[in-house]
């Protein structure tokens, strides 16, 4: 089986309660301990934002307006918000509208280092005013080096600061790192410690 096809599977309606009760929250908590505010006048958007749980959270933490893209049509189908789409953000995604924030939440990890990721971060970091990565890590010492494949899947570790991202204080998630790259790094405020 080939990525595409594992990731369009119904992998979404599994019930997953106990995971989601604990890491959308803590998506809202990161960002509230980064000094980061959202209020109705700013657009969030999350590239493989699976039903939409996380923009859902986001949007009723900041009453901000959300969107996304999801490869998978059962996700789509099933979405908790309207404003998701289906594609595959590699190709699919070449947005004219700028958002405040883009974010991902182990997305990228799934995504071989190739030029197209590397065009994919280009792309968000010229349509958003901040771009906020929550990517899994591991301690250095175990860290594969480049991709690891799974057969359907890759685990792909990078180095997000090769991509111009910083490394963000305080970190509330346990096996989660959260990387951040500014278009205006004046602006940074709290978020950069």
């Amino acid at each position: 089986m080939n990525a595409q096809a594992y990731w369009t599977q119904n992998r979404y309606l599994e019930p997953k309660g106990a995971f989601y009760q604990q890491v959308t929250p803590a998506v809202c908590q990161q960002l509230e301990a980064m000094g980061f505010q959202l209020g109705p006048d700013d657009s969030v958007f999350e590239p493989g934002c699976n039903m939409g749980r996380h923009l859902r959270a986001l949007q009723q933490w900041s009453n901000c307006r959300v969107a996304g893209m999801d490869i998978s049509p059962h996700a789509v189908a099933n979405r908790i918000v309207s404003d998701i789409t289906r594609g595959d953000v590699l190709t699919d995604w070449n947005p004219e509208e700028s958002y405040t924030m883009i974010f991902t939440h182990w997305f990228l990890i799934h995504i071989p280092a190739s030029p197209e990721k590397t065009a994919l971060i280009e792309r968000m970091k010229d349509r958003a005013g901040t771009v906020l990565l929550l990517e899994p890590v591991q301690p250095r010492d175990e860290r594969p080096r480049g991709c690891v494949d799974h057969g359907d899947h890759c685990l792909s570790w990078d180095d997000w600061t090769q991509y111009g991202f910083t490394d963000v204080q305080p970190n509330l998630f346990k096996q989660t790192s959260v990387f951040i790259w500014r278009k205006d790094p004046v602006l940074s405020g709290p978020i950069l410690n």
